[in-house]
Protein backbone atom coordinates (compact mmCIF):
# COMPACT_ATOMS: atom_id res chain seq x y z
CA UNK A 1 0.00 0.00 0.00
CA UNK A 2 1.32 3.45 -0.89
CA UNK A 3 1.70 6.13 1.76
CA UNK A 4 -1.54 7.76 0.49
CA UNK A 5 -3.54 4.52 0.92
CA UNK A 6 -3.67 3.47 -2.74
CA UNK A 7 -2.89 -0.10 -3.72
CA UNK A 8 0.54 -0.75 -5.20
CA UNK A 9 0.03 -4.42 -6.03
CA UNK A 10 -2.06 -7.48 -5.19
CA UNK A 11 -0.74 -11.04 -5.03
CA UNK A 12 -1.76 -14.49 -3.96
CA UNK A 13 1.74 -14.84 -2.51
CA UNK A 14 3.21 -13.03 0.51
CA UNK A 15 4.81 -9.73 -0.51
CA UNK A 16 7.36 -8.27 -0.09
CA UNK A 17 9.76 -11.17 -0.43
CA UNK A 18 10.26 -13.43 2.56
CA UNK A 19 13.86 -13.94 1.45
CA UNK A 20 14.99 -10.63 2.96
CA UNK A 21 12.29 -9.69 5.49
CA UNK A 22 10.44 -11.71 8.09
CA UNK A 23 6.84 -11.13 9.05
CA UNK A 24 6.82 -8.72 11.94
CA UNK A 25 9.42 -6.49 10.30
CA UNK A 26 6.76 -4.78 8.14
CA UNK A 27 2.98 -4.37 8.23
CA UNK A 28 1.00 -7.23 6.69
CA UNK A 29 -2.50 -6.85 5.28
CA UNK A 30 -5.02 -9.10 3.63
CA UNK A 31 -7.55 -8.00 1.06
CA UNK A 32 -11.20 -8.34 1.94
CA UNK A 33 -13.22 -8.30 -1.24
CA UNK A 34 -15.78 -5.66 -0.46
CA UNK A 35 -15.05 -3.44 -3.41
CA UNK A 36 -17.53 -0.74 -4.48
CA UNK A 37 -17.32 0.66 -8.00
CA UNK A 38 -18.92 3.55 -9.78
CA UNK A 39 -21.02 2.55 -12.79
CA UNK A 40 -18.91 4.59 -15.20
CA UNK A 41 -15.73 2.81 -14.06
CA UNK A 42 -17.32 -0.63 -14.50
CA UNK A 43 -18.21 0.29 -18.07
CA UNK A 44 -14.62 1.40 -18.68
CA UNK A 45 -13.16 -1.66 -16.92
CA UNK A 46 -15.05 -4.14 -19.07
CA UNK A 47 -13.59 -2.46 -22.18
CA UNK A 48 -9.99 -2.75 -20.91
CA UNK A 49 -7.77 -5.49 -22.27
CA UNK A 50 -6.67 -8.13 -19.72
CA UNK A 51 -3.11 -7.49 -18.57
CA UNK A 52 -0.06 -9.72 -18.03
CA UNK A 53 0.04 -9.35 -14.23
CA UNK A 54 -3.72 -9.88 -13.96
CA UNK A 55 -3.39 -13.11 -15.91
CA UNK A 56 -0.31 -14.28 -13.99
CA UNK A 57 -1.86 -13.69 -10.55
CA UNK A 58 -5.51 -14.28 -11.56
CA UNK A 59 -6.47 -11.06 -9.77
CA UNK A 60 -8.82 -8.73 -11.63
CA UNK A 61 -7.79 -5.63 -9.66
CA UNK A 62 -4.37 -5.80 -11.30
CA UNK A 63 -6.03 -4.93 -14.62
CA UNK A 64 -7.13 -1.62 -13.16
CA UNK A 65 -3.70 -0.93 -11.66
CA UNK A 66 -1.86 -1.84 -14.85
CA UNK A 67 -4.10 0.51 -16.82
CA UNK A 68 -3.30 3.33 -14.39
CA UNK A 69 -6.48 3.43 -12.30
CA UNK A 70 -5.97 4.03 -8.56
CA UNK A 71 -7.50 1.65 -6.03
CA UNK A 72 -7.94 3.09 -2.54
CA UNK A 73 -7.47 0.70 0.36
CA UNK A 74 -9.15 1.19 3.74
CA UNK A 75 -7.88 -0.45 6.91
CA UNK A 76 -10.37 -2.37 9.01
CA UNK A 77 -10.10 -3.92 12.46
CA UNK A 78 -12.71 -6.59 11.63
CA UNK A 79 -11.62 -10.21 11.48
CA UNK A 80 -12.78 -11.88 8.29
CA UNK A 81 -12.88 -15.44 7.00
CA UNK A 82 -11.78 -16.43 3.51
CA UNK A 83 -13.82 -18.97 1.58
CA UNK A 84 -11.45 -20.71 -0.83
CA UNK A 85 -12.08 -24.39 -0.11
CA UNK A 86 -15.03 -26.60 0.87
CA UNK A 87 -13.57 -26.71 4.40
CA UNK A 88 -13.53 -22.88 4.53
CA UNK A 89 -17.18 -22.82 3.43
CA UNK A 90 -18.18 -25.30 6.15
CA UNK A 91 -16.37 -23.19 8.79
CA UNK A 92 -18.06 -19.98 7.66
CA UNK A 93 -21.47 -21.64 7.49
CA UNK A 94 -21.02 -22.80 11.10
CA UNK A 95 -20.01 -19.29 12.16
CA UNK A 96 -23.05 -17.83 10.41
CA UNK A 97 -25.44 -20.28 12.10
CA UNK A 98 -24.33 -18.85 15.46
CA UNK A 99 -24.30 -15.23 14.30
CA UNK A 100 -26.98 -13.25 16.20
CA UNK A 101 -27.16 -10.75 13.33
CA UNK A 102 -27.98 -13.38 10.69
CA UNK A 103 -31.79 -13.03 11.01
CA UNK A 104 -31.41 -9.27 10.43
CA UNK A 105 -29.58 -9.55 7.09
CA UNK A 106 -30.53 -12.96 5.68
CA UNK A 107 -33.68 -13.64 3.78
CA UNK A 108 -35.49 -16.96 4.35
CA UNK A 109 -37.24 -16.81 0.97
Amino acid sequence: MAQNGDALYFSREPIPTRQRLNFGQFPVYKQVCVIPFRRDFLLEYTALEPTPLEQAESIDMLRALEHGYPIRLVKSDYITQSVDTPEDLARVEALMRNDPLLPKYASTR
